[in-house]
């Protein structure tokens, strides 16, 4: 796992002189720094340097031993990439959010490149990509996806989400190396729309009825107190009643006018008003006293009821006033002349009544579509639609141009003109208006908005009394009453007209009607605080509402409206033995992620019950115009505790302390830490004076910290605070944390002893005094135990909070091992490196602990030891200490800080790790062929062919990979050379790599008398912006036919020049396959062959 390589491939030394190489080394390039489980891997290598000498044909070799020792940590896989959630819950229910996507963030942390592979075992859940390959460093997201769409079931009767849930199953690996974690998913049916028959029909008896079910009937309640039926126990025949209906054994009751959906194969056929049954079980019907079953000729029973007769065949038996129809026999409702006016009414309608006084102005041409003549008698007993009646019995209807039709109660006064049209309509508040459904609808999100956008015209009129218009979240609001309200999307801007305020609505522009809830939540702005208040319970908490409060589904939430802001906003949270756990700030709305009805119900005003599961978000809207009694939340601490505070408050009182500005609180009891944000002044409420603890003024511990700022309280002892939340994060979350472990740091880049904080971090800022190895950076902290029993400290995790491709760098700073990661403790005199994990006593005493840092090996030059980045780099992070206290796991995470800076000490080598460009990649050669007053090298030989060559050496100093390219290889062919310098037969070519640190020698010989041979070398990061070229001039000497002899080959050696202009390199230029440049005749060089 360790390679070896020299700084210089080749070397000259004159005689008498001498020179200097270097050996290092580094992890191997396959040496891997992750595996399935932390270890540390160690090498012991014996190896020799070979220098092999050469003095003209005099070669020398010589050895050097060495020895080397590895050591290479390599951590967890598992602690090297991270998701974004721990689980997945999904919130779905059977009409409108029978799909829901959500996104897991992947983050690797580890120096390689991970696949990522998953496996689910959730039959509703869908998961792509399928697999991700995320380089080190980056972040993607997987799109998990929940859906009950392609859940089959025999009917709604079957839906459960029970067999929905499973787990995510996600795999790691690289080389062989795999990590797996799982993520629990859980799928939660929420049903907002009833189990229905398919294609179902709504027929309400005119009649109190019972239904005699079959033996093995199943029945299902529904969400909205409806129930729904299975008369045969299987199959997809349906039936469904509303609230009111009853149960005796196999009998079901349904009270008069109450609708039953019925199948279609049981609905022989239906009118607009009318209907006839045939129905698989005995049926019983009991008259009131008014109605007399009447047996006629043909043995059918008729009743005569206000509006319409009932008809039984001969089979139906009579008793009195009950009649039993037996399974099979039709049951035939026919109506009288209201049929008539129904049948004008829009019959895909809804009612509207609005809180104010409305004015229609119909389209020109608009006229009225009723008889007059016609008069229905409906009441509320009749077999219609309640709604309808007060329409019926009007009989007021008018047709628009467009043959849309609008229904209007007796109290609507209508405008006519001279030709019978209709141009104004004036609707008193709380008349009802039948209109079509596409002028209105009601919101997806809450079932007490209702938007209109009508085709015409329309005025609001109200009292002078009713406040401005409300503008904020980019509507425009105006409150009539505590539940009564209308949202327009532009200004509405009343006007004063007769002592009333008078508000336009042009044709075609949405208004929004709401009530209950959604209409107390209309407040100014400033009601509201700026920010929200969060509450996470660690177990099933009930909460109590007062009376009053409205309560509403919104975006899959239960959600509080509160009348206002005052005491009785203010809510307990508590066990569900009564305990109490929380008090909250006084509060104008509270949501709940999860939550369900113990008493009450959604549309009441009465005093509801409320009960949320473990780990369920409560969402407070806090009341931004309050004192600070009701801006104040509290906590009932069940057990010992203890309050840490931080330093400069100032005590008001034996029990209450004030800051000068807002301080970050810890409340710790058992085995839990309430991190309860900032405030600036705490109140404290003991159970017992005589057991509260307040340290005396100024005292200092041994880490030099206040011991002013710990507050022992009693069990039951409550504190109170007012939060103030942080204005960039507009929010403040209080949830229990389970830690009772102190972190204090006493060494990093500051002086200061502290507790690391987001805003004052463990501060680490490495430079090129550790990259060179002459210091080492380490971090001093205390643990401490802060609790009243052992906490055992069992292992420590690190992981970037940034995100980008440096993330990873924390993790290859801060190695979480026992060579890095350690107690120290005290032999004599002298401190010795301890062990990673311990026990610690319950003493609040400081146990000495220290983080070695090192340098990652991807920002360091392994050759100079110099950082290799251009720029400060700054990374973000937590170290996570896992704790157990009285056999409950607990956490105490600090943040931390990276700083990785090559300006602030220059590098000792004289480079900041990437050099000037010449000196990065290097073209070496004899010096006695290289010109210093030109800078060109030229290579002169005696003669053409392999006999005749010379060396070159290329040396790749750069961090990155870099390609060759070649020009005027007809001039000079250069193959790599062996070991020995022998030639391999390999030839040096374009699209050669020289990778990083790797030098090769060149052994080349001349193809052409003269010519230009260009090495180019570009980076693999850097790309042909930055290359680096060298060009050889190549020279052969045509030898003098008499000597030929002595110029069989070129020796190495200095080349005899007569002066100095003799060896200047020539003007040659490059040359192209075919053809070579014309240059000027040189005459050789006369001397002695022994010295030429």
């Amino acid at each position: 796992m360790t390679s070896f390589s020299l700084a210089s491939a080749s070397m000259r030394v004159k005689g008498g002189e001498q020179a200097e190489n270097w050996l290092y080394s580094s992890y191997a390039q396959d040496a891997m720094l992750i595996a399935e489980k932390p270890q540390t891997l160690r090498e012991d290598v014996q190896g020799r340097i070979r220098l092999r000498g050469r003095i003209g044909s005099v070669v020398q070799t010589v050895e050097i031993p060495f020895v080397s020792r590895t050591s290479l940590v390599q951590t967890s896989l598992d602690d090297a990439w991270a998701l974004s959630a721990d689980s997945l819950q999904f919130q779905l229910n059977n009409e409108n959010e029978k799909t829901a996507t959500v996104s897991l963030a992947i983050t690797n942390n580890a120096p390689y490149p991970l696949l990522i592979n998953r496996d689910d075992s959730s039959p509703a859940v869908t998961v792509a990509p399928a697999s991700l390959s995320l380089q080190s460093g980056d972040s993607a997201d997987l799109q998990v996806t929940a859906s009950i769409a392609g859940v089959t079931a025999e009917s709604c009767m079957d839906l459960d989400a029970e067999g929905l849930n499973g787990v995510l199953s996600l795999y790691a690996s690289f080389q062989g190396v795999k990590s797996k974690k799982i993520v629990p998913i859980q799928v939660q049916l929420v049903e907002t729309s009833p189990c229905l028959p398919d294609n179902g029909y709504s027929v309400s008896f005119p009649v109190d009825a019972s239904f005699a079910l079959l033996p093995g009937y199943r029945s299902k309640q529904n969400y909205d107190g409806s129930t729904t039926l299975q008369p045969f126990g299987e199959g997809d025949e349906l039936m469904l009643v509303q609230t009111g209906a009853s149960f005796s054994g196999s009998t079901l009751s349904v009270p008069q006018q109450s609708p039953v959906l019925f199948p279609p194969q049981w609905v022989a056929q239906i009118q607009p008003n009318g209907w006839q049954l045939m129905l698989p079980m005995q049926v019983t019907l009991y008259m009131t006293d008014e109605l007399n079953p009447a047996r006629q000729a043909d043995g059918s029973v008729t009743v005569e009821l206000y509006d319409g007769t009932l008809t039984l065949k001969p089979g139906a038996s009579v008793a009195g006033r009950t009649v039993i129809v037996p399974a099979g026999d039709p049951i035939i409702f026919q109506p009288t002349q209201c049929n008539t006016v129904y049948s004008a009414l829009p019959q895909v309608a809804r009612e509207l009544k609005a809180p104010v006084e409305m004015v229609f102005y119909p389209p020109t041409g608009s006229s009225i579509a009723s008889d007059d003549k016609l008069k229905c008698q409906a009441t509320q007993s009749s077999y219609l639609p309640a709604q309808a009646a007060s329409f019926l019995q009007a009989n007021t209807i008018i047709q628009l141009p467009d043959g849309r039709r609008i229904g209007f109660t007796s109290e609507a006064q209508l405008q006519k003109l001279a030709d019978g049209s209709v141009s104004r309509v004036n609707i008193p508040a709380q008349a009802g208006v039948m209109v079509p459904a596409e002028f209105a609808y009601q919101s997806s999100e809450s079932a007490d908005a209702v938007t209109a956008v009508f085709p015409m015209p329309v005025q609001l009129v109200y009292s002078t009394d009713v406040a401005a218009p409300i503008h904020g979240n980019g509507v425009y609001s105006i409150r009539f009453s505590e539940e009564a309200a209308v949202q327009f999307t532009f200004d509405p801007a009343p006007a004063k007209v007769s002592g009333k305020q008078v508000v336009t609505i042009p044709a075609y522009s949405p208004i929004t009607f709401l009530s209950g809830a959604s209409a107390m939540e209309i407040e100014d702005p400033s009601v509201y605080s700026r920010c929200q208040q969060y509450f996470t319970p660690d177990d099933t908490v009930q909460i109590v509402l007062p009376a009053g409060a409205l309560t509403k589904k919104e975006a899959g939430q239960t959600v509080v409206i509160m009348p206002d802001c005052t005491a009785a906003s203010k809510v307990r949270i508590t066990r569900l033995d009564e305990y109490e756990l929380y008090e909250s700030p006084a509060s104008k709305k509270i949501a709940f992620s999860s939550a369900t009805f113990v008493s009450g119900t959604m549309d009441g005003r009465e005093p509801k019950t409320l009960r949320v599961p473990k780990n369920a978000k409560i969402s407070f809207y806090t009341c931004e115009k309050a004192d600070d009694d009701l801006k104040a939340a509290t906590l009932t601490l069940p057990m010992l505790a203890t309050v840490l505070l931080p330093e400069g408050g100032a005590w008001k009182s034996e029990t209450s302390i004030e800051f000068s500005r807002p301080a970050a609180i810890k409340i710790n009891y058992g085995s839990k830490s309430f991190d309860t944000g900032k405030a600036k002044k705490v109140e404290f409420d003991p159970s017992n004076i005589d057991d509260y603890q307040r340290p005396a003024k100024n005292a200092k511990d041994k880490t030099g910290t206040s011991a002013a700022n710990t507050v022992r309280l009693p069990e039951n002892s409550r504190v109170s605070f007012v939060p103030v939340c942080d204005s960039a994060a507009r929010s403040l979350e209080i949830k229990a944390d389970a830690s009772y472990l102190k972190v204090v740091v006493t060494s990093d880049d500051k002086t200061e002893p502290r507790e690391p904080t987001p805003a004052n971090p463990i501060s680490i800022t490495l430079t090129n005094d550790h990259s060179a190895g002459y210091n080492k950076f380490l971090v001093d902290l205390c643990l401490i135990n802060v609790g009243s029993k052992t906490v055992d400290l069992k292992s420590v995790a690190v992981k970037p909070t940034s995100i980008g491709k440096n993330a990873g760098l924390i993790n290859a700073a801060l190695l979480t091992d026992a060579d890095h990661f350690y107690f120290t403790e005290a032999t004599g005199s002298t401190d010795v490196r301890g062990p990673m994990t311990k026990t610690l006593a319950p003493d609040n005493q400081c146990n000495p602990y220290h983080i070695e840092v090192v340098v990652p090996a991807s920002v360091k030059n392994a050759y100079t030891g110099c950082l290799t980045v251009d720029k400060k780099i700054t990374v973000l992070g937590e170290i996570t200490f896992a704790t157990d206290y009285e056999n409950k796991a607990g956490t105490r995470t600090v943040p931390v800080q990276l700083v990785i800076d090559p300006t602030a000490v220059a590098c000792a080598s004289g480079g900041t790790g990437k050099t000037a460009n010449d000196d990065v990649v290097r073209v070496s050669f004899d010096p006695r062929d290289f010109y210093a007053g030109d800078g060109r090298v030229q290579f002169t030989f005696k003669g053409l062919g392999a006999k005749h060559y010379r060396f070159l050496s290329i040396t790749n100093n750069r961090d990155e990979e870099m390609q060759l390219e070649i020009t005027g290889s007809e001039a000079l062919h250069c193959e790599y050379a062996s070991g020995d310098g022998s030639a391999s037969g390999r030839e040096a070519k374009t699209g050669d790599t020289l990778a990083p640190g790797w030098a090769e020698v060149l052994r080349c010989y001349p193809l052409a008398k003269t010519g230009a041979y260009k090495m180019i070398f570009y980076g693999s990061k850097t790309g042909r912006a930055n290359p680096f070229t060298k060009t050889v001039s190549v020279k052969v000497y045509e030898p003098d036919p008499t000597l030929a002899e002595y110029y069989q080959d070129t020796p190495l050696g200095k080349i005899n020049c007569p002066d100095a202009a003799s060896c200047l390199p020539l003007p040659v230029a490059e040359t192209t396959q075919g053809s070579t440049a014309s240059m000027a005749a040189v005459a050789p060089a006369k001397s002695d062959a022994a010295t030429t």
